[in-house]
């Protein structure tokens, strides 16, 4: 009986660090390029750009965006709205003082400012569903300065570890307690 409790447990508590990692934001060092305002369509379930021939069909808003490049070189763009819900478990609303920042920290590439952004990326659609724009540009949680570019990795690594050392913990301790267990057993027989 103690080993289903036991294996119950490890299953729900493995299955609560993967959920944790998955709605956890991520981390990314860029130098921002550009930040924009575009007018965006959204007609029921999808966000389109806005042409005129759609303007009565859809219901339009301002997006912020910030376009950003990796020190790689390769091009990002990332979204900057308003959380409209409290899932997931970002609520958001400063956008307008975000979009300041990141025009402040802007920068081109013989001086590079290289920032540091948390961000929340929404779920991927399935490979046959064109993305939205939500998908396709993460939605920026927090901006900050920071000096080389190597940094963003370190977070990632270390709540990756953080979670496989938890896990290896619990799975260590169930299996010693049972191990303890049977050796009782076996002396006391």
């Amino acid at each position: 009986m103690r080993t289903w409790v036991f294996g119950f447990l490890t299953v729900a508590l493995g299955t609560t660090a993967i959920v944790a990692y998955s709605v956890a934001p991520d981390v990314e060092v860029v130098r921002i390029v550009r930040t924009t305002t575009e007018r965006v369509a959204f007609n029921g379930t999808r966000f389109t750009s806005l042409m005129p021939q759609q303007a009565g069909e859809a219901t339009a808003r301002d997006v912020k965006f910030i376009r950003a490049v990796r020190p790689n070189g390769e091009p990002v763009l990332f979204r900057n709205e308003d959380g409209k819900s409290v899932w997931p478990l970002y609520p958001k609303f400063n956008s307008f003082d975000l979009q300041a920042l990141a025009t402040e920290l802007t920068s081109d590439a013989t001086d590079p400012v290289w920032v540091q952004v948390t961000f929340k990326k929404d779920p991927e659609p399935p490979a046959f569903v064109a993305p939205t724009v939500q998908q396709a540009a993460p939605n920026v949680l927090s901006l900050s300065r920071t000096d080389s570019p190597d940094g963003a990795s370190i977070v990632n690594e270390m709540l990756l570890a953080l979670i496989s050392g938890v896990l290896a913990m619990l799975f260590l301790s169930i299996s010693l307690s049972l191990g303890a267990q049977k050796w009782v057993r076996r002396r006391a027989a």
